[in-house]
């Protein structure tokens, strides 16, 4: 934002603290914080106090009693000059905000995945569990897991990414494969993804009308993943959970990773992952 060189960062302030009562309501209890960002001089962040406890301490804000909700800075002069625009007569204040942690705030939750939108999807993957949130804690995570990994993989397919054993499609394949294995833990044995996708698209199609137009082609790769990936985790979990049975220690002989990943094509990182929520580690 480019405005008047008088407007100072104390006016800039002012105004936040107006927003958020217009977005929260009378009376919000805000608080800046001295901060810097790269290329602003002065900055601050601005944090309202937790919803959830009125500024106690909870899970919600973690303790602290107040929640970030955006940062904002004074464009350095050089930045503004090199962007055409002369720096003795303007100002400039850069300003970055979660739309997701104000989505919590404004509907009063504790966390990004109780968001009406967001909650729509691990409903979804609770009803093809047939598993509810909230009652077991192993279950939810498996839920969270689910839910986030859909999401991202949806976005990462629409904007052209795509599966494969290096860079980026390296980090889809995995989330789709991660997100497949908690499907197992929480007794899903077929593909499920792929349904899935549909409430994510459905919830986001308001902003990204594109998902629509390459739905299909979403579903049917995630799908293909899916399948592919189903012929060989069962075979490299049981023989994972042999070794387990027989490991002593806590770290796993690198030439086990390497056996499962040669003969059964499981994944190390995969491996990697099962040991670490048992507290073990791979040689």
């Amino acid at each position: 934002m480019v405005i008047d060189k008088g407007v100072t960062m104390a006016d800039l302030k002012g105004t936040l603290n107006a927003v958020m009562e217009q977005l929260f309501g009378k009376g919000t209890v805000t608080r800046f914080r001295p901060h810097h960002f790269p290329f602003t001089e002065p900055s601050c962040e601005m944090d309202i106090q937790c919803h959830k406890c009125g500024g106690k301490g909870c899970p919600t804000c973690k303790g602290e009693g107040w929640i970030e909700v955006l940062g904002a800075g004074m464009v350095h002069p050089k930045v503004l000059r090199n962007c055409g625009i002369d720096p003795d007569e303007y100002s400039g204040f850069a300003f970055g905000m979660g739309l997701e942690r104000l989505a919590c705030i404004m509907q009063g939750v504790g966390n990004l995945f109780e968001v009406d939108t967001v909650q729509n999807i691990m409903k979804h993957v609770s009803k093809i569990a047939g598993v509810t949130y909230g009652e077991d804690e192993k279950q939810d995570v498996s839920l969270r897991v689910i839910t986030d990994h859909i999401r991202s993989t949806t976005f990462m397919i629409s904007d052209g990414v795509m599966p494969s054993n290096e860079g980026r499609g390296y980090v889809l394949r995995r989330l789709l494969r991660r997100a497949a294995r908690h499907g197992r833990l929480l007794g899903i044995h077929k593909p499920f993804l792929f349904e899935v996708c549909d409430t994510v698209i459905q919830e986001n199609l308001g902003a990204y009308p594109q998902l629509a137009e390459k739905k299909a082609f979403i579903k049917k790769l995630i799908f293909i993943e899916e399948q592919s990936f189903e012929k060989t985790i069962d075979s490299g979990l049981a023989l994972l959970d042999d070794m387990l049975a027989n490991l002593t220690g806590t770290v796993l002989p690198g030439a086990d990773a390497f056996r499962l990943y040669d003969t059964y094509g499981f994944p190390v990182d995969l491996t990697k992952d099962i040991l670490s929520e048992k507290g073990l580690t791979v040689d």
